[in-house]
């Protein structure tokens, strides 16, 4: 088989294939011999017209290309052995020449590859353990105490330290571009809000303040920005326009923070003031660890991402497109009983609009998954059905408690253990590409065991 090869740049093979006249005639005389038997030519019985016959009535052009058909599989299958081209999923025919020489051209996406470098020795993200300030502590510290005060409503202007209650607060990040799509920062209804006096505590800093004064059926609308030290990187700068219609005022009165007040806040739990002091620590850094963690997660996958070399074709980004319009609209029907159709018409756009919108979150999961996947199977991390029975077990003691029996039954299912292993194996990747970032010393690859062929082969393909 006289056969062309040529690689494009968008990781897609292109193979052109000249078919041997002998073989192209082969075909087109079985092909002919199918088409007798389902056609009614005059003058002879289904399936007895002679070739030539057969030929005259269809056509020489149309049976060639029905003869193409036929074998454009095999024709596939060979030109794939021959080039040693290893496809991502099925090509396509692109182009057919029936000139002197039948050729047929396939467009072939290719399998990804995925060069991560030397991550061992050359990743490195700087990690910061999170530490708890007395400062920290005493906000937590007055947010509990104004979760414990009373409320009477009062006809009044809102005073600081009043509690208000808005009939409707919508902010709109200020965007340039006129015919931009408005991003909302907020859009709540009867929403409580206490005036803070602590800009740090505020909504916004200045946002408190801006509705100090206003009463009963006022309205206001006002711009705030987000000062440049904000905690949120991507909020820096940026300017939110407010509308807030007023519904009530309730003046507060907040309880005295002593002893007593622990006592109140922690049910008898804690009997003194300090102790309510070191438990809002603990809980304060824990959720500090979680959310550094998570954080310092994300910028690690993000530079193993930026440090590898992928490639990918076309055919894979639609993919994982796929995957998201699948999760956008099942979100829209669980969280909003409607369709993505319904959401486009509200949002006044194509759904193929909103697909291309959501095509750099699909390309972002594409090199991120491509990397960790590859990652795992360097550090030839893999997981054991005792792994993976362990973790459903205490899945169902968390759900269960004292009925956890009756959950792992429902829970130790084949699918469900599927869905297990993928999670502990991204919990292992996760874990050691951390441990790499921070330069710990972590064991060389090593060969382990398997659950079993099947469930390998599953997770890889994940």
């Amino acid at each position: 088989m006289d056969m062309k090869v040529e690689h494009l740049d968008n990781h897609t093979a292109e193979i052109t294939v000249t078919i041997e006249t002998d073989r192209i005639e082969a075909a087109r005389r079985k092909t002919a011999q199918r088409l007798a038997k389902k056609l009614r030519i005059p003058g002879f019985r289904p399936g007895k017209a002679p070739y030539q016959i057969v030929v005259n009535y269809v056509g020489e052009e149309a049976l060639t290309i029905e003869a193409i058909e036929d074998i454009s599989n095999d024709l596939y299958r060979d030109a794939l052995d021959e080039s040693g081209i290893e496809p991502y999923s099925m090509g396509e025919i692109t182009d057919v020449k029936l000139e002197e020489s039948v050729m047929l051209t396939f467009a072939v996406p290719k399998r990804p590859t995925v060069d991560l470098g030397n991550y061992r020795e050359n990743l490195r993200v700087e990690y910061t353990e999170p530490t708890v300030t007395d400062e920290d502590v005493e906000k937590s510290l007055a947010r509990t105490q104004e979760n414990m005060a009373l409320t009477e409503e009062v006809k009044r202007p809102a005073a600081m330290n009043d509690e208000v209650v808005m009939v409707t607060l919508r902010g709109v990040f200020a965007n340039e571009d006129p015919d931009a799509e408005e991003e909302i920062f907020i859009n709540q209804t009867m929403m409580k809000y206490m005036l803070l006096d602590d800009e740090t505590r505020d909504l916004i800093p200045g946002f408190s303040q801006e509705l100090v004064g206003l009463a009963d059926g006022d309205s206001k609308s006002f711009t705030l920005v987000f000062p440049e030290d904000e905690e949120d990187k991507e909020l820096r700068g940026r300017s939110v326009k407010f509308d807030v219609v007023m519904h009530q005022v309730n003046q507060t009165i907040l309880p005295v923070v002593d002893d007593l007040m622990a006592d109140i806040a922690s049910d008898g739990e804690l009997k003194t003031l300090e102790e309510l002091r070191t438990k809002l620590r603990e809980q304060i850094l824990e959720h500090k660890q979680s959310e550094t963690s998570e954080t310092y997660t994300e910028d690690v996958i993000d530079a193993l991402v930026d440090a590898a070399t992928l490639a990918y074709p076309p055919a894979m980004v639609e993919d994982y497109l796929n995957d998201l319009m699948t999760e956008l609209n099942e979100y829209l029907t669980e969280r909003a009983g409607m369709q993505l159709e319904d959401y486009a018409r509200i949002m006044d756009k194509p759904v193929e609009a909103i697909r291309e919108d959501n095509r750099e979150r699909a390309i972002k999961r594409l090199k991120r998954s491509l990397a960790l996947m590859t990652m795992a199977e360097q550090e030839k991390l893999t997981v054991t059905d005792d792994d993976i029975l362990e973790e459903i077990h205490q899945q169902a003691t968390m759900l269960g408690g004292e009925h956890a029996s009756a959950f792992l039954e429902i829970l130790n299912t084949d699918e469900h253990r599927e869905n297990t292993a993928l999670t502990l194996i991204n919990r292992k990747v996760l874990n050691r590409l951390t441990d790499i970032a921070k330069g710990l010393a972590v064991d060389e690859p090593t060969e382990e065991a398997p659950a079993d062929d099947e469930q390998s082969e599953e997770s890889s393909e994940e």
